[in-house]
C-alpha cells in the first residue's frame, strides 16, 4: 500500500468511454496507451510532453506501425490479421 502523498495518476476514465492510461513517477507521467470506445488501442512512446503515437491496434486485428521524423508522424506499415504486410515510404 501507498504512503500518503505518494499516490500517482496512472489511468483516466472519460464520460465518454475513452480510457488513457500513463506511466511514471509523480510529476513526471506520460501517456502510453489510449483505449477508444471502438476498441481501437493507440500506442505512445516517449518522454512526458514528447510522447508519439507509434502503433494502432484495431479491433479487427489490423496493426498499424508508426515513426516521427522533424514531428511529422506518418504509417510505415500495416499488418493484417490474416498476416499480410504492406509497407510504406
Amino acid at each position: 500500500m501507498r504512503a500518503r502523498g505518494n499516490e500517482r495518476h496512472v489511468r483516466t476514465e472519460q464520460a465518454n468511454g475513452l480510457v488513457v492510461h500513463y506511466e511514471g513517477k509523480r510529476g513526471n507521467k506520460r501517456r502510453v496507451r489510449t483505449v477508444r470506445v471502438s476498441g481501437t488501442v493507440l500506442h505512445y512512446e516517449g518522454e512526458k510532453g514528447s510522447d508519439c503515437h507509434v502503433r494502432t491496434e484495431r479491433l479487427n486485428g489490423t496493426v498499424l506501425h508508426f515513426e516521427v521524423e522533424k514531428d511529422s508522424e506518418h504509417r510505415v506499415r500495416k499488418v493484417s490479421p490474416h498476416g499480410s504486410v504492406v509497407h510504406y515510404a
